[in-house]
Parts: C-alpha cells; structure tokens; sequence
C-alpha cells in the first residue's frame, strides 16, 4: 500500500506540479489565435463572390463562339511586330507562289443600280430612275485579296502584323509540304482551311502531319487530292481531339510495335491503323494509366496481333477502364475508412487529454489541500 501511495505521489510530483501557470498561459493564447484564424476564415467564407469581366474579342464576333481557352486583353495593344518583318514573309510567300497574281488585286467596273435619292412618292415620278456608278470589283484570284479574307475570318486588322505573320508563316510552311506540281492547286485549298479554322496556328498543322505521318509510317506530303482529303481527315481529328504528345506518342509507338512483331491479319490491321490510334487518343485515362496499360499491351503484342489489333486495342482498354475505375473505388472506400479512423483517434485523443486535464486539476487541489493541511499541523 505504502508502495503505491509513493507511486502516486512520485506521478503528482513529476506531471502535476511542473504545469506552471506560464504553459497555460501559452495554451490559452494558442486557443485565442486559433479562435480569431477562424473567425476571419468565416468572414472570408462568406463574402459575396464576385464576377469575372465579361470581354468579348472580335475574333469571337466573327466566329460567333466564345472562347474560353484564353484571357482577353481589355486594353488594346500595339503589334509587337514591325511591318517590315511582315514584308519580308509576304516575299517569301511571293517566291513559293512566283506564277500567282501579286499585282492586279481588282478593277473598276460601271454598274447600274436604282437611284436612292429618288422621289417615288411624286406623283409625276411614276417609272423607277436608275443610275450608273463605277464600282471596285476585287479579283478572287489575286493572292493579297485571299489573304484578306483570311484575316477578316481571324478578326486582324490593317495594324496586326503579328497575326498576319502567323498565316503567311503558316502558309509557308504547307506550300513545303506539298510537291511542286500541286501546290498552286493545294494553295487555294489552304487559303480556305486557315479562313474556316480561324483558330488554327502553325504547330496544328505540324502537329497533324506529324500524327498522320507516325499512322501511316511514311513521310507525308501533299500530292494530289487524295493526299490532300486524308490531311483533311488527320487535320478534323486533331482539331477535335487535341491530343498531347504524350498520347500521340503512345499511339504512334503501339502501331510500330505491331508492325515490327504484327503477323497474319497485317494488311487488315494496316487499314485500322488510323482507328486504333484514335481509341487510343480518345482512351477515358490519364495519360500516366494509359501509359501503364499500353505497356502491358505492347508486352503481349504478338498474342494481341494474331487476334486482331483493332478488337484487343478495344477490348484491352476498356477493361483497364473498368479495373481501374474498381480500384479507385477501392482506394476511396479504404480513404474514407482511415479517415473516420483518423476521427475516432482524434475524438479518443481528445477524450483523453481532457480526463489528463481534469486528474491534473483534482490531483493539484489533492496536493493544495495537503499543503494546507500540513501547514495547519504545524500550526
């Protein structure tokens, strides 16, 4: 008995009395900051919210689609481009196309047309009056007047070189593409796909050439119309998808793999390159769980060949889609499980330092009771 008093008494000195006024003192202003962090984070939480400027840019005007890919400016700004830079493109455009029509951009022609000043109303005006007026009639063929077009599709005006260099630069580039023989045919026909896709820059097309060329494992250039219609192809699909690099990387390095290891079903599976690329592309993973399940595929590619490359591609990936979909769900439940498992040990926690708290107090008035007393003994 005489033991576990001294036991007690040695836990009273040791864990009672070394809590000093000082360490409640700190704990008190460590629940008041607390306390006020709260408070202001309730004020803040409650604030009304805000809503973003509306800024419509004239681009978007002329497509008549919002964009909201990017942050309108709403100050205008000066073209960081000099109109010499600009120049020098048009003349390089000039020596890709040195047998189109630079110089006779239109002419004026004489017309009859009503006359709107007219008095109709008079009663001694009773035949319509017409009147003859020269008219500017611009020639459709002259490259400057399809280049216009093109910028009034994009919203740029007389002072945008910048944006004007983007589409001669851009023009540069598919004239490059495209052999000798056709190029002045293809040209008209990339006059109209950068006006119809205003939104387009250089590296979508370097990006869809280089997408069409690792499909069809050969290097792509613009012969003739069917060559120009399976861009056309590759060109839609990109604009849609927008792939990244990393999936069209994917995509790319599946097809090369079946190529080198395909057997059998080679010459189909070669027409179904372009789809089984695209469910690739399209696949409902990230691009690190694609990655992970194309590997594993790629793995066992001479199996998958001998079955068909196009029906395993599918079959593969939606199964990935729903093992992977049962493991997130999984690992939420088993989240959601810790959690709450985090919460009973905060509230035991919790519990007890407050009982430590209320025996640290009755033990203290245990110790000022005994001090009392043994001072009254003396006494």
């Amino acid at each position: 008995m005489k033991k576990i008093r001294a036991f007690f008494n040695s836990m009273e000195e040791r864990f009672v009395f070394p809590i000093s006024r000082r360490t409640y003192q700190i704990v008190a202003l460590i629940a008041l900051l607390i306390l006020g962090g709260a408070a202001i984070w309730l004020l803040v939480n409650t604030t009304p919210t805000s809503q973003d400027d509306v800024v419509i840019s004239k681009s978007e005007v002329i497509q008549n689609h919002i964009d909201t890919t990017s942050v309108v400016s709403q100050e205008p700004t000066k073209s960081a481009c000099l109109e010499e830079t600009y120049k020098a493109w048009i003349d390089t455009l000039k020596s890709d196309l040195p047998t189109e029509e630079w110089k006779k951009l239109g002419e004026y022609i004489e017309q009859t047309i009503p006359n709107e000043n007219y008095d109709y109303y008079s009663e001694n005006n009773t035949e319509p009056e017409f009147i003859t007026e020269k008219v500017f009639q611009a020639n459709p063929e002259a490259i400057p007047n399809m280049l216009e077009k093109v910028y009034a599709s994009r919203g740029i005006d007389s002072t945008g070189y910048c944006e004007k260099i983007v589409v001669v630069e851009t023009l540069h580039y598919l004239i490059g593409k495209s052999s000798s023989e056709f190029k002045n045919i293809a040209f008209r026909n990339y006059i109209s796909l950068l006006e119809y896709n205003p939104a387009s820059i250089k590296e979508d097309y370097v990006n869809t050439f280089e997408l069409e060329a690792g499909i069809e494992l050969k290097e792509v250039y613009i012969e003739d119309e069917k060559t120009l219609n399976l861009f056309y192809e590759y060109f839609k699909f990109y604009m849609t998808e927008k792939p990244s690099k990393i999936r069209v990387d994917l995509a790319i390095n599946t097809l090369k793999n079946h190529y080198k290891v395909g057997q059998g079903n080679r010459k189909k599976d070669r027409e179904n390159y372009f789809d089984v690329a695209s469910i690739i592309i399209k696949a409902d993973l990230s691009d690190e769980e694609l990655t992970k399940a194309l590997d594993g595929y790629n793995s066992e590619m001479a199996f998958y060949s001998r079955n068909g490359l196009l029906e395993t591609i599918h079959k593969y990936l939606k199964l990935y889609e729903e093992k992977l979909a049962i493991a997130l769900a999984k690992q939420e439940a088993e989240k959601e499980r810790k959690a709450q498992q985090r919460l009973y040990s905060f509230i035991g926690m919790a519990g007890a330092f407050a009982a430590i708290i209320s025996v640290a107090g009755i033990l203290l008035l245990f110790s000022i009771q005994s001090i009392l007393k043994r001072n009254m003994d003396k006494e």
